[in-house]
């Protein structure tokens, strides 16, 4: 019984496993060189960024902000915590350059999809990141400089959540996801905030400000 007979000829599919191989195998050479260069490459900045964040003292200023104390309590460093996000960063972009460089179109136009949106992924993350840790460090700041009291602990409350929605925002904006709605409600929120803060500030001062006009009522009676 000839081969010919199934429609199945052992050369001509010979021929088109070598001519796939020959084919294949320099974008799978590609592939797992540009994988072992981004390992690589991520592992040294990861060792490099973790060595000089941790020897800027961070940690200290970490502590005075809660979501730095979090960062720290899941057993991270200022430093190995920065490197950490560069490295995965690093190993996002080796995967999607050695997907592409497989050449195959659907996958290529995917990836390609990708790499114009990530730079408003990296700002987003940054923005989001940093701004958290900001906002935290600026209602420390404001708590730790007012008299210890229930109303001190409000303000720092109010003002962290307030700038937790100014940073998210933002951030959201980077991210192209659309916002509309929220800045319908933003222009109310400020409002209620500046009034919250501003009575908060005023029944915070108005002890110092009694004893100010008192010291001055006394100079002018002196005289």
């Amino acid at each position: 019984m000839n081969n010919a007979t199934y429609g199945f000829d052992p050369s001509e599919f010979l021929k088109v496993l070598i001519t796939s191989f020959f084919e294949w195998a320099p974008r799978l050479l590609v592939f797992v060189t540009i994988l072992l260069i981004g390992w690589i490459i991520g592992r040294l900045l990861y060792s490099a960024v973790s060595r000089i964040i941790g020897k800027m003292g961070w940690e200290h200023h970490m502590r005075k902000t809660a979501i730095g104390r979090a960062i720290l309590s899941s057993g991270y460093t200022a430093g190995t915590f920065s490197a950490s996000i560069i490295k995965w960063l690093v190993y996002f972009i080796a995967i999607l350059y050695s997907i592409y460089a497989l050449d195959i179109p659907e996958l290529s136009a995917g990836v390609s999809q990708i790499f114009t949106y990530l730079p408003s992924l990296v700002t987003g993350i940054i923005i989001l990141v940093v701004g958290l840790i900001l906002s935290d460090w600026t209602a420390e700041l404001v708590k730790q400089s007012q008299p210890k009291s229930e109303l001190s602990t409000l303000a720092s409350d109010i003002i962290r959540v307030f700038l937790y929605f100014i940073v998210i925002t933002v951030a959201l904006a980077n991210l192209r996801i659309d916002i509309t709605i929220i800045y319908i409600f933003v222009t109310p929120i400020a409002w209620s905030v500046a009034i919250i803060l501003g009575i908060i500030v005023g029944w915070t001062l108005k002890d110092r400000v009694k004893e100010l006009i008192e010291r001055a009522l006394k100079g002018s009676g002196r005289q």
